[in-house]
């Protein structure tokens, strides 16, 4: 088994290690998985890296033609490794660290080829797998997430360009779906697959791309009427991790002074104003009920949910658990409450 050992800077190592916990690369014990992760992370960046680099050149070439000025070989690796470097922003404040990478067997023609393609640029293999990790480092999340699972990204956008529907495995169970969209959050954090799920009565669902297990494309049309498309695409456009679907409803919020202080905070989920009425300071929006839910709890008791009255009663309740608890806790300690919700949990 091949083994490398290449030293990069220590805030892109953080970033690696983060990435494979955040796209869930676990071992049975629940630890970090890093030379799956950092496998994985080659093998589907290995041939996007140097076709980055193979533009870069073909670009610098075109340039000097308009000049009638000559390229050698020596000249265009020194000018593409100097773009690259202000590309990837690889120098660093941060000190180095010494990553390991153990090849496995299933990747072992592709390091062979990968080492092969740029034998004569870089001084040592640990060299080259340094600026591959540092320039994976400097793509945005969304980006980095469709690499790592680059076989479920690329199924999925044929399908929805053959129109066609999919089966796909997620926690270890089969779904029949008509794929509309594979999107990206407005933050520009992590995928989506919008869909209509046939094996839950056509339930529309926005599924994390990071959970998706396996696809494969069926020769079947999908099957997505104008109502499911208006309310996905409608979820596209406004936040795609919660999906509009048809009994959603407009929400209304009260929101205290300090709670209108924090609307205009607090960024992540928050849905689109659809109209305000200052004077009662009630703020009408367009989102589901579920995105309802997690944004407006964030704000504590400054916003109350008005409208529609079950989201008030779901918020009501599930806040009301939580005083029990933290009374609980207060009153009688921690393995009070821990009996208490064991108990509680094998009631159902």
């Amino acid at each position: 088994m091949v083994r490398v050992q290449p030293t990069v800077p220590a805030d892109v190592a953080h970033l690696l290690e983060k990435d494979a916990e955040l796209f869930h690369f676990f071992k049975q014990n629940g630890q970090i998985n890093k030379n799956q992760f950092l496998n994985t992370l080659f093998l589907n960046y290995h041939n996007t890296y140097f076709s980055m680099r193979k533009e870069i050149g073909q670009n610098l070439i075109e340039i000097a033609k308009k000049s009638s000025a000559t390229i050698d070989d020596s000249l265009l690796h020194d000018l593409v490794l100097y773009i690259e470097n202000k590309h990837m922003t690889l120098e660093s404040d941060s000190k180095g660290k010494v990553l390991t990478i153990q090849i496995n067997k299933a990747n072992n023609l592709a390091y062979k080829d990968f080492i092969d393609t740029f034998s004569n640029q870089y001084a040592s293999e640990s060299e080259l797998f340094k600026r591959l990790f540092v320039s994976y480092a400097s793509l945005p999340l969304n980006q980095r997430e469709r690499i790592i699972f680059k076989t479920a990204t690329d199924k999925i956008l044929e399908a929805i360009n053959l129109h066609k529907k999919i089966k796909i495995t997620r926690d270890n169970r089969d779904r029949i779906v008509s794929p509309y969209s594979l999107t990206t959050s407005k933050e520009e954090l992590y995928n989506y697959l919008l869909c209509k799920d046939h094996t839950h009565e056509g339930r529309l669902m926005s599924l994390r791309l990071t959970f998706i297990e396996h696809v494969f494309i069926l020769d079947e049309d999908i099957e997505l009427d104008k109502t499911d498309i208006h309310y996905l695409e409608k979820t596209r456009l406004q936040c795609p991790q919660f999906v509009m679907r048809p009994n959603d409803e407009q929400v209304k919020v009260y929101l205290t002074k300090k709670g209108i202080a924090n609307l205009k905070k607090i960024y992540t989920f928050r849905p689109p104003i659809l109209k305000i009425d200052e004077e009662k300071q009630v703020y009408t929006f367009s989102c589901s009920q579920s995105q309802a839910e997690r944004y407006f709890t964030k704000f504590g008791s400054e916003a109350i949910v008005i409208e529609p009255k079950a989201l008030s009663e779901s918020i009501k309740n599930e806040l009301f658990k939580a005083y029990k608890d933290y009374n609980e806790y207060i009153k009688h300690g921690l393995e009070s409450l821990k009996r208490n919700k064991k108990a509680h949990n094998q009631s159902y």
